[in-house]
């Protein structure tokens, strides 16, 4: 109460957090609210063709992430002379902790409901309000987090304020917008899978699911995601999976009597990943009738298991395209 009471006496602390967050996304919005001007039908801005949505959404997480901070980090310093006036007192320190959180994220929730209502409405972005505010607003409540450690951590307030971009630098590099994960340094990236520095990233996660969440539940795609995202799969599957399978298949075939030790390993490293992603297709469409998982040893495969595999394969392509045919006319009924 003693908080919440300071912070409503104290006016310009009220007008510049609560100012910060529209002036903010409205700066924001103006700037990414592209439209054709040479466009001879003259339709002004129209959100499908923004082609700056993506930055705007990015930028979104990073605004979080610095008003989280910035609202947090003096916190705790701030009151280093009460709470050693209280420590005498023997007060329960985790409800000093916790009225911090609940506040600072009281205040979050509010800066990061007014961007979005700023935001979106300047860009027409319709229906996506509630999930913005809560992708934004848990941004927000780790950069409060993250505030208030550093805020307990170091004893100068000129030195939480360096530390706040040294923060947030990271989170821009290492999102994977900025710079591609396959184009970091090799010491810290590669160019297979998300390194771990970007798996830890917050906003990494928060433009992700920004992103998603745009392209499946905007009021037009929800119709079609569910199908849209069959005949991705299926798509996927018979183009690129069942090819590859194939490609290894050929490989074992063709090196099961070799000699020699290095393809022998590469032999039997094919035949575990056959087995393993066979056993996976079995179980998704439900078939347990394919008898040669256990033949996929040196010892025991032949030019009848290939025969039969590459059958089955050929089978599986079929009922993959079945299965998009079908998603497809569902897709053209809704």
């Amino acid at each position: 109460m003693r908080d919440f009471l300071a912070k409503l006496s104290n006016t310009q602390y009220l007008v510049i957090n609560l100012l910060e967050a529209p002036l903010l996304a409205f700066i924001l919005a103006f700037i990414v609210r592209y439209y054709n001007t040479d466009d001879i039908y003259n339709t002004g801005y129209v959100f499908s063709k923004n082609l700056n949505m993506p930055a705007y959404l990015f930028m979104s997480v990073i605004v979080a992430l610095f008003m989280g901070l910035t609202v947090s980090a003096e916190e705790i310093i701030r009151d280093k002379k009460i709470l050693k006036r209280e420590k005498f007192l023997h007060l329960n320190k985790s409800s000093y902790l916790l009225s911090k959180i609940g506040i600072l994220f009281m205040i979050s929730a509010i800066q990061t409901l007014l961007f979005v209502l700023v935001g979106n409405t300047l860009l027409e972005i319709k229906g996506m309000y509630l999930i913005y505010w809560g992708i934004l607003f848990s941004t927000s409540c780790f950069a409060n987090l993250s505030g208030l450690n550093i805020s307990a951590a170091f004893n100068s307030a000129v030195t939480i304020y360096i530390l706040i971009p040294i923060l947030l630098i990271p989170q821009l590099i290492l999102s994977g917008v900025v710079v591609k994960f396959d184009k970091l340094n090799p010491v810290i990236g590669n160019t297979e899978t998300v390194p771990l520095v970007g798996d830890i990233m917050a906003s990494r996660w928060a433009f992700e699911a920004s992103m998603v969440t745009q392209y499946k539940d905007n009021k037009f795609e929800k119709i079609f995601y569910a199908d849209d995202k069959v005949m991705a799969d299926a798509d996927y599957k018979k183009i690129y999976f069942i090819p590859a399978l194939e490609t290894r298949l050929a490989f074992v075939n063709l090196n099961i009597k070799s000699q020699d030790t290095l393809i022998q390993r590469e032999v039997q490293k094919e035949f575990i990943l056959l087995s393993r992603e066979i056993t996976k297709e079995l179980n998704f469409v439900g078939k347990k009738d394919f008898a040669h998982l256990e033949d996929f040893t040196r010892e025991r495969f032949d030019s009848s298991v290939y025969d039969e595999t590459t059958y089955f394969l050929t089978t599986l392509k079929r009922f993959y395209i079945n299965r998009y045919n079908k998603a497809d006319e569902e897709k053209i009924k809704d």
